[in-house]
């Protein structure tokens, strides 16, 4: 059977995840390399953070405005 437009998937990717456990600091290091704060979904305590005002990346980091505590939830999707 012929298919117009784009190719369907025939597999799937697993969506890579990093978990912080805050300490009061503000500047992490990344598990995989990234290019723009954009390529990243960050969320603290479930809350989704701005590119660029909430976060930056650079050198392999990522660095909040304000530090994460050990009581915060913080997660990444790649």
């Amino acid at each position: 059977m012929a298919v117009i437009g784009n190719l369907p998937a025939t597999d799937f990717k697993a969506i890579k995840k990093q978990s912080i456990t805050g300490d009061g600091d503000s500047a992490y290091t990344l598990d995989y390399s990234v290019t723009h704060a954009n390529d990243l979904e960050v969320f603290v305590n479930n809350v989704r953070q701005e590119p660029r005002v909430a976060y930056n990346i650079g050198s392999g980091q990522i660095t909040f405005d304000e530090g994460i505590d050990s009581t915060d939830d913080c997660y990444i999707i790649y």
